[in-house]
């Protein structure tokens, strides 16, 4: 498949850095480290942290730990939000994402006999709109950047929607 020519800008940071950050004992600490640190950290807490921490570790848990107060806003008051910077900015307000999502439910109500249909949730980022919509309907989740995709599981498991969700990086469709 060709490339799309669209590249994110997940700040330096990878699918496999928010899963060690996430995932792990020593990941946990170092969240735990940068959490009282607000705005640009000195550079004497940077090297402390680095001789503990892995520096691509350091550097996921401070940029993640920086965008929390902006994320707990945009997302409804959730008590950790896994974001990257832009993606955090494109993602959607969580009253504008339940608000969609009740208008579809309404619409599945008026067209659908059964069970509420599957959504897919194209350019899901961080999952603004997937975490609404899992709260009507299954959702099937897609974005390029794996580590956005990361950052959505986190949210999505965090959540526990109503609904099964999944979330795929990489490009679905048909190559031209």
């Amino acid at each position: 498949m060709r490339s799309s020519g669209y590249h994110a800008d997940d700040s330096g940071i990878t699918a496999e850095e928010i899963s060690f950050v996430r995932g792990t004992a020593e990941g946990k600490q170092v969240r735990e480290d940068v959490v009282g640190i607000v705005g640009v950290p000195m550079p004497a807490v940077v090297e402390w942290l680095r001789r503990r921490y892995p520096a691509a570790a350091v550097h996921a848990a401070l940029v993640i730990g920086s965008l929390q107060a902006k994320a707990r806003k945009k997302f409804g008051g959730e008590e950790m939000v896994w974001a990257l910077p832009e993606a955090l900015e494109q993602a959607t307000d969580f009253v504008v994402a339940g608000h969609k999502a009740r208008r579809f439910a309404e619409a599945f109500a008026r067209r659908c006999s059964s069970e509420s249909p599957l959504i897919v949730d194209a350019c899901a980022g961080i999952g603004g709109e997937t975490l609404a919509l899992a709260e009507v309907a299954p959702v099937v989740a897609v974005d390029l950047s794996a580590a956005r995709v990361a950052c959505l599981e986190a949210n999505l498991q965090r959540r526990r929607a109503h609904y099964p969700s999944r979330a795929i990086a990489g490009a679905v469709g048909v190559e031209c």
